[in-house]
């Protein structure tokens, strides 16, 4: 019985070979978006539980008792300790924190540049898994000057030599013996660690203003990782800390709370779970898998019409509802099947794109992941048999008499074909229509004014320990060269780290405090990023008060209320506003602009300076080699880095939405080909259902255009609702968009891709219309 169905099913299938054809591509391309968005989906949740006790293991973060309730991935140092000492739960504690531009060296020939580094507790090492190649672990970050290596890490300073015991330099965390090498992180990780220092490490580096940061609870500079008891309830232990730091600050605004280790990455914060683009990639794979569906469901119902005939006939020589029920299923799956293993096929082809627009290494591979792709497999199964279930119960319950005779009226699947199509439509469109705006909103976070110019402008860092020398030394020896312009000192520069700072204002409050991103910078810093001030004046060697003066951006000022900042005092009446800054990006250009301040920086030449230096574009090479041996000789012992601005702001963020970017185009392209088959496939099956009453109206003088539209109006009318429905649906999805800031959608961005997708569905339904109009009404109206 197995086998005859299957033949049957087969034989179907060559009957027909386009409309087959038009059903298993359909369908494939909709299984090949739900493979990679699911390999990816996988992948994302699939962060840190590699982990032995990931379960076990948390970060502490903070929740600001502001209007928006900010979340901070930061806390202070001490934190760690506190904690240990004081909840019982807790088995481990311990800080982390990123070395951000280090330069490693062990020779005068490999010196690297490495993103990947960390201080970190010893503690750590209980917490979190390392796998040892070399080295002793509860040893390994004791002792200042320690250092951990990955394996990589380690192979690229010390090639073909065992690095256990060696000596390092970096640029910020000076020398160093390696007393661990570790297998390197797996991609599924929310931190790749390529070297590991020794927290106490910094106390002989960190200057005077640094060394207190053992007590400081004022810095959330630091990450805190927690492993809990087994059997330890984590909502106690959330309650416990939440209003510790009631007891440590000073007017405290924050309360701590417990994120989980698997949630770190895929999601960290509310700000950040909301820019990133998975909702987006799990959101339009189900839209295309339904469209797919919807088109295998709509084409396959279509089709069983044909059939009702052969229905009849095997009912009158004996064959019961059940034999029919499973004959239609089984067709419906073998298709599925088939669909199946071309979706696998596409999926795999296309791996290798779509891991370079994601910066992942996903894979198909049936042996080692064989529970995750078992479940798709019996998802793409379902889907044909559920395509299948309708047409195998209505038909069954067809009377022989009524089928055989085609007397079977009216069927009711019409009308649910029309939904079905209505439905397909509005998806398509707003896929299609999203896929402009996503393109749209990207092009315009890249072009985004930042509120200051990043071209021509040279950034440096170097790690260097407190200098007897003065910026003002290194300023005039540049600008003696008249290819440079300009040349400031700062803690940090937009785009490249921040800090936060907690104030009160004038007119405020007693207990009204307001957290603000911080700088400290000279007084060439405004001219040599060329931002623009709205009021007031700049920092200025003339005012001998300036030490006491501050510039404050113009979300500052309104958030602070004041109609007139000028001469208004913060922080505890330290500083007087001088100047209001036009509003810049400090931060990602995802982000809105948060309240920022500036202060007076003192020249000091100390290791958390950033270095800007603003060139004239001419003879570039030249004068970046001239800026490199300036610094070189100010600092001739250290290691240091210096690059173009514009070459590394925001790039990573930008590139994971440049590759949101390109995936929607993909998607996009996905969308359209179902659409158009479905379409296609549809359009043919109505005009084989009306050869006859075609020939008959050519007969009495229809012309080809009112055929057309005979054929098609039905079509039409649906994609015009569709249209009508979906472009509000396409601009919601716009409006929750990566970047505070929307791009401003005109009438054209919406009229140009709704006029080519009216357009082409004319000349796809046209094409397959003219091969039924055009024919010989005698070869379409007799009779065989």
């Amino acid at each position: 019985m197995l086998l005859n169905y299957l033949k049957v099913a087969f034989r179907i299938i060559r009957q027909d070979k386009v409309y087959s054809i038009i059903n298993i591509l359909g369908l494939s391309v909709g299984m090949t978006a739900f493979v990679l968005v699911a390999l990816l989906i996988q992948f994302m949740y699939s962060f840190d539980t590699f982990h032995l006790n990931y379960k076990q293991v948390y970060r502490i973060q903070q929740e600001l008792n502001d209007e928006s309730l900010t979340e901070w991935t930061q806390t202070p140092y001490p934190l760690a300790n506190e904690l240990k000492n004081t909840i019982p739960e807790i088995k481990e504690a311990a800080v982390i924190k990123e070395i951000w531009s280090e330069y490693l060296s062990c020779n005068n020939d490999i010196i690297l540049h490495d993103l990947n580094g960390f201080l970190a507790d010893p503690s750590i090492l209980k917490i979190l898994t390392f796998k040892f190649i070399d080295g002793e672990p509860e040893i390994s970050l004791i002792n200042p000057g320690s250092v951990i290596l990955s394996k990589t890490l380690a192979q690229k300073l010390f090639p073909g030599e065992k690095a256990l015991g060696k000596m390092i330099k970096g640029s910020i965390t000076k020398n160093l013996i390696v007393t661990g090498v570790i297998e390197d992180y797996p991609n599924n990780s929310h931190i790749k660690p390529s070297y590991i220092v020794a927290f106490s490490t910094m106390n002989g580096v960190w200057g005077s203003d640094n060394k207190n940061y053992k007590s400081d609870w004022n810095n959330n500079t630091y990450r805190t990782y927690l492993l809990l008891k087994d059997n330890s309830n984590p909502d106690d232990v959330d309650s416990k800390i939440k209003n510790l730091l009631d007891q440590k600050v000073e007017h405290n605004d924050k309360n701590l709370y417990l994120k989980p280790l698997k949630d770190v990455l895929i999601n960290p914060t509310k700000e950040a779970m909301s820019n990133s683009p998975l909702p987006y990639y799990a959101a339009i794979a189900l839209f295309i898998m339904v469209l797919a569906c919807i088109n295998f469901i709509n084409l396959t119902t279509a089709r069983s019409g044909l059939r009702e005939k052969e229905i009849g006939i095997r009912k009158v020589v004996g064959g019961n509802r059940f034999s029919l029920i499973a004959q239609f299923i089984g067709e419906s799956a073998l298709v599925s099947l088939l669909a199946m293993i071309v979706a696998f096929l596409l999926a795999k082809l296309y791996l290798p794109i779509f891991n370079s627009y994601m910066q992942t290494q996903l894979e198909i591979n049936f042996m080692n992941n064989w529970q995750f792709m078992a479940v798709l497999i019996t998802i793409f199964l379902l889907v044909g048999i559920f395509a299948g279930v309708y047409p195998a119960f209505y038909l069954s319950a067809l009377r022989p008499i009524s089928v055989i005779k085609f007397k079977s009226g009216k069927t009711g699947r019409g009308s649910l074909r029309r939904i079905l199509v209505l439905f397909q439509f509005i998806i398509s469109i707003t896929l299609i229509l999203s896929t402009v705006f996503m393109f749209k909103q990207v092009d315009f976070m890249k072009s985004k004014d930042l509120g200051y110019n990043k071209t021509n402008l040279i950034r440096c860092r170097i790690g260097a320990t407190e200098s007897k020398s003065n910026f003002i030394d290194v300023r005039n020896i540049l600008l003696s060269n008249p290819r440079i312009i300009d040349a400031s000192i700062s803690v940090n520069t937009p785009g490249h780290g921040s800090w936060t700072k907690e104030i009160n204002w004038e007119g405020a409050n007693e207990d009204q405090k307001l957290n603000v991103l911080y700088n400290i910078a000279d007084y060439n810093f405004i001219n040599t990023f060329k931002m623009s001030l709205v009021s007031g004046r700049n920092f200025s060697e003339e005012f001998t008060t300036d030490s006491n003066a501050c510039l404050i951006n113009e979300t500052l000022a309104r958030q602070l209320e004041w109609i007139n900042p000028l001469g208004k005092k913060l922080c505890d009446n330290k500083y007087t506003v001088i100047g209001v800054l036009k509003d810049f990006h400090p931060i990602s250009v995802h982000n809105r602009i948060p309240p920022y301040l500036i202060s007076l920086h003192d020249r000091k030449l100390t290791h958390e300076n950033d270095y800007c230096v603003r060139i004239s574009g001419i003879d570039q090479e030249n004068t970046i080699q001239f800026v490199k041996g300036t610094f070189q000789t100010f600092f001739p012992d250290q290691i240091f880095e210096l690059k173009l601005y514009e070459t590394d702001f925001d790039k990573n963020t930008m590139a994971v939405w440049e590759g949101v970017q390109s995936t929607f185009g993909f998607f996009s392209a996905l969308t359209i080909i179902i659409a158009l088959i479905g379409l296609l496939g549809l359009v043919s099956y109505s005009t084989r259902r009306r050869t006859k009453e075609i020939g008959i109206r050519k007969v009495l003088g229809a012309s080809e255009r009112s055929l057309y539209f005979l054929l098609t109006k039905e079509f039409l009318l649906l994609l015009g609702i569709a249209i009508i429905v979906a472009s509000p649906s396409a601009y919601i999805v716009l409006m929750t968009a990566p970047g505070a800031y929307k791009y401003q959608v005109t009438a054209l961005d919406f009229l140009i891709p709704l006029v080519v997708i009216v357009v082409t569905t004319i000349v796809v339904t046209l094409k397959q219309v003219l091969n039924v109009t055009k024919t010989n009404p005698s070869e379409s109206l007799h009779y065989e």
